[in-house]
């Protein structure tokens, strides 16, 4: 744990590492993010455990010292620089209408060829979801917490393992969710499905932010992984929109990278 001490308020930024490599624009969309205003930042790593631990390790840190917000970052996933504005914002006023809305995640992409496919989900084993439009925010019932801001009020109503790889669950996962297909959570999900599950499963709402959308880094190969450009969330939004996206993935990836994935629809 990174040794920080934390602000009795405001947003603390969760990053579990592996200790693998990272790509140069990933530091660089932290560096250039814009923060919300009159808000305290705090940091929190982790290195070398096992993902679902780290994030419950963070989790516990941002508890105990009374950090009402935590937004999980990946280390492969670049957010662009409104990314926290944004989902703050959207998280902060919902709230006010709806109180049992907890969550707000941007949307990234699987690291998959010859298809990268959104990682959010409406209804069980439905597949990925595609069914919105740039810059949508809608209610899901999972999504990747790559880059997921959390209202830590819900952890005070979930028992614990909040995060849990599913492969370990895969004999109880379907006690914990009545109707679910163990076989399906056991070679897709991970401890963010596990995570979001729980979430649905206690009453609680999950917003997705079409607005945000994040590159999902593959750090060996140098490929980032981003919404296919002749996909509906794509192609169903006015060209100026379409624009934007492309403007943003530029802002994030090298000239070239850019040029080229959204020439290729990749």
């Amino acid at each position: 744990m990174s040794d920080l001490s934390l602000v009795n308020r405001g947003l603390a930024v969760g990053i579990p590492l592996s200790g693998k490599p990272t790509v140069p624009e990933w530091g660089i969309s932290l560096a250039v993010q814009g923060w919300p205003i009159n808000t305290a930042v705090n940091w929190l790593t982790i290195k070398g455990k096992e993902v679902a631990q780290a994030r419950t390790d963070i989790v516990k840190e941002t508890l105990k010292h009374g950090v009402r917000y935590l937004w999980f970052i990946d280390e492969d996933v670049a957010v662009p620089h409104f990314a926290i504005s944004k989902l703050m914002y959207v998280l902060r006023n919902r709230q006010m209408e709806d109180p049992k809305v907890m969550i707000v995640g941007g949307i990234y992409c699987t690291k998959t060829d010859p298809i990268a496919y959104p990682i959010v989900f409406k209804g069980n084993n439905t597949g990925p979801h595609w069914e919105w439009s740039i810059g949508d925010v809608f209610e899901c019932d999972g999504i990747g917490a790559g880059c997921m801001l959390i209202d830590t009020e819900i952890f005070k109503e979930l028992e614990e393992p909040w995060f849990k790889t599913v492969d370990e669950v895969y004999d109880d996962m379907a006690i914990f969710l009545p109707g679910a297909a163990p076989a399906i959570l056991k070679n897709q999900g991970n401890e963010d499905s596990y995570f979001c599950l729980k979430v649905r499963q206690t009453g609680f709402k999950i917003l997705a932010h079409g607005g945000v959308l994040c590159p999902h880094w593959n750090a060996r190969t140098g490929v980032a992984y981003v919404l296919p450009m002749d996909s509906y969330p794509v192609t169903s939004v006015k060209k100026d929109i379409r624009d934007l996206a492309e403007a943003t993935y530029s802002e994030l990836l090298p000239d070239e990278k850019a040029e080229e994935m959204i020439s290729q629809g990749a």
